[in-house]
């Protein structure tokens, strides 16, 4: 999905608030900044239109879910603990700024802070879908997947091997212990079996590394 696309996409969310189309624009221009960093490998506007290209095969979504995608990983700094909260917190500000409802600002709040624990929404088929799609990742291609391991390695790159592989080691063991990597059926059915072999060969790889 090519950047002309994303916005076009952005226009369209937006244009269902009461706002002026300067601050549609400016909002946009926030969000291309805050993902186009350098130290984002992974964590960019490719990872957004990969996340929306997943939620394009899961039906009707709503507003809510669609501006959390755009701005959950609007902070990132590799290691902090609290990008989901400061990402939150901006999101609010701007969202603020294109004119949602209180209730509506509040959900979009919760949706990001959920990307914190990735734990399941009783209930809540709509946080479930999201979540998933916000890994479906895991489950791609072998060759995919490794390209996914290089860019990640890439944004951790200041942290040296026997710390990232024992961090990296730790988050894959909490994962592929969990009775479903993916929290909805759909994506569970999508993606589990690919997942959880794609852990199994990287928790392998990282055993046997020096």
């Amino acid at each position: 999905m090519q950047l002309d696309e994303l916005k076009n996409q952005w226009q369209l969310l937006a244009n269902n608030y009461p706002t002026r189309q300067p601050v549609i624009d400016d909002l946009f221009d926030e969000i291309v900044s805050a993902y186009s960093e350098l130290h984002r490998f992974y964590h960019n506007l490719n990872h957004i239109a990969h996340f929306f290209n997943e939620l394009d095969s899961c039906g009707s979504i709503s507003n809510e879910t669609l501006l959390a995608v755009w701005y959950h990983d609007l902070v990132y700094r590799p290691g902090a603990k609290n990008n989901e909260r400061k990402s939150a917190d901006q999101a609010k500000l701007a969202l603020n700024k294109l004119g949602l409802s209180r209730n509506s600002i509040e959900r979009v709040d919760f949706l990001i802070m959920a990307t914190e624990s990735h734990l399941p929404g009783l209930g809540d088929k709509e946080l479930n879908i999201f979540l998933d799609a916000d890994m479906a990742i895991l489950g791609s291609p072998p060759e995919k997947y490794q390209e996914y391991l290089r860019k990640i390695r890439m944004e951790y790159s200041k942290i040296p091997n026997f710390l990232f592989n024992r961090g990296r080691s730790q988050f894959l063991r909490s994962v592929i212990q969990q009775d479903c990597i993916f929290l909805s059926e759909y994506f569970r059915e999508k993606y589990e079996l690919a997942a959880r072999e794609n852990i199994k060969s990287e928790l392998h790889t990282l055993r046997n590394s020096v």
